[in-house]
């Protein structure tokens, strides 16, 4: 599918819910954690798929995102969408992983943003640092800790109250894409209200 597939046919709701857990007890991960993940499939789904339309044309698309002729504005606000899905999906799982092991990996984050667009035109090879581990100090850590308990969907994170407290090596990968923008309009308002009915308490049944 795509981004825009996918924020249509999962609405908030039942049906949502249901496919997350869904996914989240196969693969032994947090409800928020498998929504972020589906924001990277889909994502990448999207790019190709406006790859591929737009070869049919004749077009192509450079690593920059750059392209080979004029393509129109839906087309462009499409690719960036789907390419700040991405990004998203990755920096979410990578604060998750933060919040528990008071550690972030730029070597390890970069690689999955790489593997997450192979076979598109915007797959690189990074050059990986010596010194990739970003210890955070205890009151950094503390700060993530409590903004997550307030916002457990991590959505807090992507705006300026809670964006300091982000790893300072994540808010320089975010920051060189320049897809932040793209982040705050088009992918966390949509994002917010299908997490939040995924951490809220669910219903007893019988």
């Amino acid at each position: 599918m795509s981004i825009e597939s996918f924020l249509h046919t999962y609405p908030p709701g039942a049906e949502l819910v249901g496919l997350v857990q869904r996914k989240a007890e196969e693969r032994n991960h947090s409800n928020v954690r498998t929504l972020l993940h589906e924001f990277v499939r889909e994502g990448r789904d999207g790019i190709g798929s406006i790859e591929r339309t737009l070869k049919n044309r004749g077009i192509d698309v450079y690593r920059g995102g750059g392209t080979s002729a004029p393509i129109t504005q839906a087309e462009r606000r499409s690719f960036d969408v789907n390419h700040a899905g991405i990004l998203f999906g990755l920096s979410g799982i990578a604060i998750e992983s933060a919040l528990v092991e008071q550690v972030f990996d730029v070597n390890e984050f970069c690689g999955l943003y790489d593997e997450s667009l192979r076979g598109t035109a915007l797959s690189s090879v990074f050059n990986p640092t010596e010194d990739s581990r970003e210890q955070l100090t205890p009151d950094r850590w503390r700060q993530m800790i409590a903004i997550a308990d307030r916002d457990k969907t991590f959505a807090a994170f992507f705006y300026p109250k809670g964006w300091t407290a982000l790893p300072t090596n994540l808010q320089i990968v975010i920051q060189e894409m320049k897809l932040l923008p793209v982040i705050r309009q088009d992918i966390l308002p949509e994002y917010r209200t299908r997490a939040e009915s995924l951490v809220a308490p669910q219903p007893l049944t019988r």
